[in-house]
């Protein structure tokens, strides 16, 4: 592609060339000399001179020429402009006896890199990582700093406040686990030790990215008060006093929505810059599905605040008291799994079930903008025994039998309920069994057992209708 030349105020009267360079490169800087007159070999026009002398010559002219160009000559900084193109790499060139000649010491530099290490683009991928890490975490210190200020988006996005310590705590783990890849002595193995510490840092800290469900959450939760409350958005918008969109709350606010799905695509380059067969290639894999698997299940939990959030708030209102009695925590922050089943003695018989650490709730998938009590059911960990139905691979039963508590009293609820849960697929009915389970164990750890009762592994203390279900497995 031709690349126009635009040169800057003439800072000697002495006439310059103006140059057009092919490149596949983007904006450049055009480095020129002066323009000296080729000279022609004295033996080319002696007689009797012949070609291998007059080469000879010529030589010795062009090496003198050279050292001219390198020691004495005045240079000039041209600006070379091309357009739909990505930009690329500065261009150094000079009139050479007539002939243009242009350096990229950028791409030498590479080329140096590649044949030191032969991990030139695996240290790029690294450098990627961190520089893009250094970045977030300096625009999420400048949400906090111009945003959370206020008190209403503060008393919302308070996990942001969270995040942006986790994230600050990442990044230095990740520039250590990195090093200096600028070292001119960086060998091979350093550079794949520096990959392993890296991949080790993301499997070590993926739980903590759960936190970006929270900030999610508080994220979708801002904009709904926004369009409640017009002075708030008008206050947010009055920080932006450029008006430029980079700048404006949205913008900004959406930037950690946008990284948690960035980083198995930065491990991903990682991963490609790697021979197959490497086995610092599969330690990256493993970080990078782990990743993957946080960021699905952001994506999941901010699709589930956006349906069913206000739901579960109708929900805990109006079962506060009972929830307060018993210890338990209606928490999107303590959601282990949620699920679209099929409750079979329901009249919608469509439902969503969510296990929390304490409970279990059960909404109707459809739920509508009142949502009806007696089509919610709110279930104790602790009261809940389970039918897992072996030979069949889609139905499970959950009983609600009635438990002692904690101060000795029973639960308020319709003893010995039974709920004919159906599955769409055997590996869902595994993991939600799975994770019930997990919920009872938790709850019981957590809570104070009482003085009396029959104990069981994992349910607390059962009462004697509910060993006859299980007897009559």
């Amino acid at each position: 592609m031709s690349m126009s030349c635009y040169q800057p105020q003439q800072q000697s009267n002495q006439f310059h060339l103006t140059d057009h360079v092919t490149s596949h490169n983007g904006t450049t800087t055009f480095h020129s000399t002066l323009p000296i007159k080729p000279r022609l070999c004295e033996g080319s026009l002696a007689p009797g001179c012949s070609l291998a002398e007059a080469s000879e010559a010529r030589k010795r002219e062009m090496a003198e020429q050279k050292k001219e160009l390198a020691g004495t000559s005045d240079t000039e900084d041209y600006i070379v402009r091309k357009t739909n193109g990505r930009l690329g790499l500065t261009i150094y060139a000079h009139n050479d006896d007539g002939v243009i000649r242009a350096e990229a010491p950028a791409q030498l530099d590479a080329t140096n890199v590649n044949k030191k290490t032969g991990c030139a683009k695996l240290a790029m991928a690294l450098q990627e990582l961190l520089v893009t890490e250094k970045k977030y975490v300096s625009d999420l210190r400048e949400m906090n700093e111009v945003f959370l200020c206020m008190r209403q988006v503060r008393d919302i996005m308070h996990a942001a406040i969270r995040l942006y310590k986790m994230q600050t705590s990442f990044v230095d783990s990740i520039e250590e686990a990195i090093g200096d890849m600028s070292r001119n002595d960086i060998s091979v193995p350093q550079i794949r030790d520096s990959v392993m510490r890296v991949c080790a840092v993301f499997i070590n800290k993926c739980a903590d990215f759960k936190i970006y469900a929270e900030y999610a959450a508080g994220y979708h939760l801002l904009q709904h008060e926004i369009k409640n409350k017009k002075e708030l958005l008008s206050k947010l918008e009055a920080v932006n006093s450029t008006r430029e969109q980079h700048c404006s709350w949205e913008s900004r606010m959406i930037k950690p929505v946008q990284r948690i799905v960035q980083y198995p695509l930065l491990l991903k380059n990682i991963a490609d810059a790697l021979p197959k067969d490497a086995r610092e290639r599969i330690q990256v894999e493993t970080a990078l599905q782990k990743m993957q698997t946080s960021a699905e299940y952001v994506n999941e939990m901010q699709r589930l605040h956006e349906d069913y959030a206000q739901y579960m708030e109708t929900v805990r209102k109006a079962n506060e008291n009972m929830l307060t009695e018993k210890g338990l925590r209606l928490d999107t922050r303590e959601l282990l799994v949620f699920a679209h089943i099929k409750w079979r003695d329901a009249p919608a018989e469509h439902y969503v079930v969510f296990v929390f650490h304490s409970l279990i709730l059960l909404l109707p998938s459809y739920a509508r903008k009142e949502i009806k009590m007696k089509w919610t059911r709110v279930l104790p960990i602790n009261e809940i025994d389970i039918n897992e139905m072996p030979n069949d691979a889609l139905n499970l039963k959950l009983y609600h039998a009635a438990f002692e508590g904690p101060n000795g009293q029973l639960s308020h609820s319709n003893p010995n309920t039974v709920y004919n849960i159906e599955c769409c697929q055997s590996q869902l009915k595994q993991h939600l069994i799975k994770n019930i389970k997990k919920a009872r164990t938790i709850f019981s750890r957590e809570s104070h057992r009482p003085l009396s009762g029959s104990s069981q592994s994992d349910g607390g203390y059962v009462s004697e209708v509910s060993k006859d279900h299980r007897n009559s497995k």
